[in-house]
């Protein structure tokens, strides 16, 4: 069966155009099913799942570069880490990072469920504090939670990521707010972080027009 999320904040892309691209983008797992019905149900704001495309490009980068061990910084429900962690070798790892007893308590009632489920580490708490237990020289970070510490997680993240290494930033256009970073303190965080990004030669990097701005770099 399938879900469709509802997305009750403004898109900048074409919402036609958002479906069919979701629609187009390989992904069958009941799994996957399972925790956006509960996401949908259980919560007021099941947007916040990362949708197929997200989800589609973090399991083509992990198979494509042989990444083995991964940091997700806010777990939310569950979804990208389950893309994650089924697309790890049978060695890999997946730390992930997570808070709020709801979303772990969905995240877990499904993930429980793969049979991959012995990759993946849980390390509850504030991610502002636990980032900094998370080991050297991981493969492949995905960073979305907490955007007004951005800033921070990516220094950290960087430095624990490995030469060559990939991050992939989410919410990076923050629903068009970057291109008027004064109209709140979120916008004005990641425009900055964007800029920083972009002339930050310890990386080269791409920002792509994936649902609400994807930023994706590999450590040089």
């Amino acid at each position: 069966m399938t879900y469709l999320l509802n997305m009750r904040k403004v898109t900048l892309i074409n919402p036609e155009i958002e479906i069919y691209a979701e629609s187009h983008t390989s992904w069958p797992n009941e799994i996957a099913a399972g925790i956006i019905k509960d996401t949908t149900e259980e919560l007021a704001y099941a947007d916040m799942l990362s949708g197929n495309q997200v989800t589609g490009l973090l399991r083509m980068l992990i198979k494509v570069s042989g990444a083995r061990t991964i940091a997700e910084i806010g777990m939310f429900t569950g979804l990208a880490t389950l893309a994650m962690m089924e697309s790890l070798p049978a060695d890999g790892k997946i730390y992930a990072l997570e808070m709020n007893t709801r979303y772990r308590d969905i995240a877990l009632r499904h993930l429980m469920k793969s049979a991959h489920f012995n990759k993946f580490e849980l390390i509850f708490g504030s991610a502002r504090e636990t980032v900094n237990n998370l080991p050297e020289g991981l493969d492949l970070v995905f960073i979305d939670a907490d955007k007004d510490y951005y800033p921070t997680y990516y220094e950290i993240l960087l430095n624990k990521l490995k030469q060559g290494g990939i991050m992939v930033l989410d919410n990076m256009f923050w629903y068009g707010g970057v291109l008027l970073p004064s109209k709140d303190r979120k916008s004005k965080t990641l425009s900055e972080l964007n800029d920083l990004i972009q002339t930050d030669d310890r990386v080269e990097n791409v920002m792509l027009t994936v649902r609400d701005g994807i930023v994706l770099l590999r450590k040089v």
